[in-house]
């Protein structure tokens, strides 16, 4: 049917039925039949343009608007529109324990304007219109929480928020996230963008993808030597770090939690995990291949162990794992946040016993005189020198704090002379390997 239907009329000429009707069905229907179509009025009711929530104050809320971008919806069948900021009164702020709360347009007869107003209830009335809502956590508003009508419905019609999406990564060299060189005594920790500059986190209302540019954390009132999980939250709009201590090495204060497949701080679900560091001395924390204390949950590589010794050579005449060269330097430390990637170290040395007599070398976790069970090794026993080789390659027992210690054994009575850095082509005695932090 062509629109409109009706046509011009000459003065003084009478209405007719048909011409009435036809003009109403112009002004209701653009010309369709009722049975057909439904009316205009009905079609505009959730006209909405322009219209967005912003933070205000710890309890309050604004619409923004102004002549240049007016806000315009329809609230009980009255077209309004605002050109000036609409703010939440202070008298229908949020208070009370934590729930999530339902902003409502309203209309009042004199004006073609609207205000705003809240509350726990989602029903709508006459002249009241829901827009949007946000979550109370019973003393402010969480800014990451607020959300519009129209922008839930257009959520709904784009690709799936993955909370995994986790696109940085904990790191002590600003601007560096995979630092190629060894970092030691850094009083700065930073969540760096790694291949994306996107992060989910979680609110009462569902997870919130945010973009970011780097977050830095001072390191200066931490502890020495202790371990700290790092979480991201949300505050007041910005992106912030926090870190939260270990009681001892191998024990964290609180269990993490996990909300849809994402680790998250126990209690505080918006607070998102991204892994653990440990401190090498007050204020101070280390990345290096002697020492692995940044471990990330998400976006790990592989980042080498490495230890070697510097002396000539020395001896030894007892049955009993010492370190080796007698030195507890002769280790790597690392630190893991959860226990999900084998470590692995490779440790080779050379030795001869003046006469013969078995000597051997190996690995001890967290131990100066044992070997470890996972530790493959060989040994030696030539008075003119054999190469020796110890690996390690497997999981801690416990998240948290390691180290991977250096040993060497010698037959009783029987001088064993080891070999440390005596030709730095031939016999450089050490260790190398990996972990996955």
């Amino acid at each position: 049917m062509t629109y409109p239907t009706s046509s011009p009329v000459s003065a003084g000429q009478p209405t007719a039925s048909s011409h009435y009707n036809t003009l109403r069905a112009d002004a209701l229907y653009l010309g369709q039949l009722e049975r057909d179509s439904t009316s205009l009025g009905a079609l505009l009711q959730r006209y909405e343009s322009g219209l967005c929530l912003e933070y205000l104050a710890v309890n309050r809320l604004r619409v923004p608007a102004s002549a240049a971008a007016p806000v315009s919806l329809a609230v009980n069948g009255c077209m309004l529109q605002a050109a000036e900021n609409i703010d939440l009164p202070g008298g229908a702020a949020p208070t009370g324990p934590a729930a999530v709360w339902y902003v409502f347009a309203v209309q009042s007869a004199g004006s073609s304007s609207f205000t705003i107003d809240c509350n726990t209830s989602p029903g709508e009335s006459s002249s009241r219109r829901r827009i949007g809502s946000f979550y109370w956590d019973g003393s402010t508003i969480q800014r990451g929480s607020i959300r519009t009508e129209a922008g839930d419905a257009l959520r709904s019609l784009l690709p799936y928020a993955d909370p995994l999406t986790c696109q940085g990564r904990l790191t002590l060299a600003s601007s560096s996230p995979v630092p190629p060189a060894d970092v030691s005594a850094a009083g700065t920790l930073y969540f760096s963008p790694y291949r994306g500059s996107q992060v989910s986190l979680y609110t009462p209302l569902g997870w919130r993808l945010r973009s970011f540019s780097e977050v830095s954390l001072s390191l200066s009132s931490l502890a020495s030597s202790t371990n700290y999980d790092v979480f991201l939250y949300d505050l007041d709009g910005a992106l912030t770090l926090q870190a939260a201590a270990w009681t001892a090495d191998t024990t964290r204060a609180a269990a993490l939690s996990w909300q849809d497949g994402v680790p998250v701080q126990t209690g505080a679900p918006e607070r998102r995990y991204l892994g653990t560091i440990r401190t090498s001395a007050a204020g101070q924390g280390e990345d290096s291949a002697l020492r692995r204390f940044v471990w990330n949950f998400t976006n790990r590589r592989v980042r080498s162990l490495r230890v070697a010794e510097q002396a000539d050579l020395w001896t030894y005449n007892v049955r009993t794992l010492r370190p080796f060269n007698n030195s507890t330097a002769n280790r790597v430390e690392f630190v893991l946040g959860l226990l999900e990637d084998a470590v692995q170290l490779n440790f080779c040395a050379f030795a001869k016993a003046a006469s013969a007599a078995n000597f051997g070398i190996g690995i001890g976790l967290d131990s100066i005189t044992a070997d470890d069970p996972l530790v493959v090794k060989n040994a030696g026993g030539s008075t003119t020198g054999d190469g020796l080789s110890a690996v390690y390659s497997g999981l801690p027992g416990q998240a948290g704090y390691h180290y991977l210690q250096l040993l060497e054994i010698a037959a009783s009575a029987v001088t064993t002379t080891y070999y440390g850095n005596r030709d730095l082509e031939l016999e450089q005695s050490g260790a190398s390997g990996f972990v996955m932090a």
